[in-house]
């Protein structure tokens, strides 16, 4: 400790079984109070050289998710250890670790938030340490563009040789950084906006052959990326585009992740209405054209689902969906919806070797019916469940399908056995859900082995997405949760499926029903406008998951 504040030295290692034990012998133990390793997927014997060198803290990811990720991981590691600062090691020894307490005495005593130790302090030091020239010469040329963009004068902004304050990651976004080398820059313009005073001590310079360092191209790419940062920086500074990353953490510790549990949220979008009256008064219908219309849509940083807070509808929730009416406007589109689900139909008989001789499918929510109507069809036994009564009369007596249950998921667990069906579907589901868990586990549980779960999902990651922010059209009051790929395929991996396909999804609407959309109202001009179009704007995809 310094001054009665804990400090703890975070290693992101790759590929680093050669120099981690000169690294760990030269962190001075009088001053570090614990040591966190994080390894991303190393090729070679890293973890196992840590554990021999009694490391207490050492972490592995399952894949190599970047230089930026596996930060990420280390601070909120030793976030958990209670740590007051935080210093950051590059384990290939290319840092000095016996500089640490320089770097932790400027925040240990009030002087500083952050501190970079700098290798261009005495820029000579740099050339006679090994530094390639033209990394020297891009290294002074973007420090340069850096300072004259952020108004502020650091000698150096891309060394990995860092201490930082707890209140740093506490009030900075930094989970939604870059998982690349860029994050470095990133976190020094959050900082910059956040207020928080930055100091530099020198430190020397050393390259060897066992010390890593990115190639030249790929240092061309980090100093493109360091554009876009400084670009993103005038276009939040200006107010032309505000960036969520740049804002503080505004504190939700009162809001709870439905999926992890945490509450290390932020809110990515403030709410456009209430959902509580919404809820408590309207009527859910398919076809909800109220886009961009949503309550506070919160992103946890511990597990990356964006989620509506479940205080704020849990009570009407139920009664919400079973309220819902027959939508006129969805029986309209019936062709277009029939012809997306035969093309869904088809690949499903794909996943299954005995579709054509009775194989048995679950429609979770299944609406009206249009989907197993064609599942008949095509030789499947169906069977579907549905809260909304209207819906399962529709398809029942209009359509002739058997097996409809009136019942919401959690209720269907009493109706049917386990490894009851080949296929599972849930169309549209996911978004609307309490807990998209219960709904991965129903379905694993209600599959036979090797069966198929097929589920469509608006991706909030997508390109279209990012591009519409807070007007895209997938924002709506009915939507509790949003998926990013990532955050989604955690779910499924937990629960036990592995993926077996995934595609863009395409609908095929009528212009009558696009134009109820547009205009966010029913214009009931089907008679006229019933021209089908198939529609992808690639923020839909189709996830086909196996059993194992």
């Amino acid at each position: 400790m310094l001054n009665n504040k804990k400090i703890v030295v975070i290693l992101p290692a790759y590929n680093a079984a050669k120099t981690l034990r000169l690294t760990i012998n030269a962190i001075p133990k009088g001053v570090v109070d614990d040591i966190v390793l994080v390894d991303d997927a190393s090729r070679d014997d890293t973890v196992k050289v840590a554990k021999e060198l009694g490391l207490k803290y050492v972490f592995a990811h399952d894949k190599n998710r970047g230089y930026g990720a596996n930060q990420k991981t280390c601070y909120r590691e030793a976030l958990k250890l209670g740590a007051d600062i935080i210093i950051m090691v590059h384990p290939d020894f290319q840092y000095d670790p016996a500089l640490v307490t320089e770097l932790a005495k400027p925040i240990a005593y009030g002087a500083a938030d952050a501190v970079f130790g700098s290798r261009m302090l005495i820029s000579q030091n740099a050339l006679k340490g090994g530094m390639p020239y033209w990394k020297f010469a891009a290294n002074i040329g973007l420090t340069m563009l850096e300072n004259f963009v952020l108004g502020i004068n650091l000698s150096e902004y891309h060394s990995g040789f860092r201490a930082y304050s707890r209140k740093v990651f506490e009030n900075l976004l930094f989970e939604l950084n870059s998982d690349d080398f860029v994050f470095d820059t990133e976190i020094i313009v959050q900082s910059k906006v956040a207020g928080f005073k930055i100091a530099e001590v020198p430190i020397p310079t050393r390259y060897f052959p066992e010390a890593s360092m990115i190639g030249f191209w790929r240092s061309v790419i980090y100093g493109l990326n360091i554009l876009l940062v400084m670009g993103k920086y005038l276009l939040h500074k200006s107010r032309i585009r505000k960036f969520a990353q740049l804002h503080p953490k505004i504190k939700t510790s009162a809001v709870h992740c439905f999926n992890c549990g945490g509450n290390n949220a932020y809110l990515a979008f403030p709410a456009t209405i209430d959902l509580k009256p919404v809820f408590r008064q309207g009527r859910y219908a398919i076809t909800d054209a109220d886009g961009a219309d949503h309550g506070n849509i919160y992103k946890c940083l511990s597990c990356g689902v964006y989620f509506i807070d479940r205080n704020e509808i849990a009570e009407e929730f139920s009664r919400y969906y079973k309220a819902q009416p027959l939508d006129l406007a969805y029986l309209n589109d019936e062709f277009g919806r029939r012809k997306a689900f035969k093309k869904t139909v088809h690949r499903i008989k794909s996943f299954v070797d005995n579709a054509s001789g009775g194989a048995r499918v679950l429609d979770v929510g299944c609406g009206p019916g249009f989907f197993l109507s064609e599942a008949k069809k095509a030789g499947f036994e169906i069977f579907g469940i549905e809260p909304s009564p209207e819906s399962c009369e529709f398809a029942r007596v209009s359509l002739k399908l058997e097996n409809i249950s009136c019942v919401f998921m959690e209720d269907a667990n009493k109706i049917f056995p386990e490894s009851s069906f080949e296929v599972i579907v849930a169309f549209d589901v996911i978004e609307h859900v309490l807990n998209p868990r219960n709904l991965f586990e129903f379905a694993y549980a209600k599959l036979k082995p090797g069966g198929i779960l097929a589920i469509t999902v608006p991706m909030i990651d997508s390109l279209t997405a990012r591009i519409l922010g807070k007007n895209w059209h997938a924002f709506l009051p009915s939507h509790l949760n949003y998926f990013t790929a990532d955050s989604l395929e955690k779910l499924w991996q937990l629960v036990g499926f592995e993926l077996a396909r995934r595609r863009h999804l395409t609908r095929y609407l009528s212009l009558s029903y696009l134009m109820s959309r547009l205009f966010k109202k029913n214009l009931k001009l089907h008679k006229f406008l019933n021209v089908t179009l198939p529609i992808n704007l690639f923020d839909e995809e189709e996830f086909y998951l196996r059993k194992k």
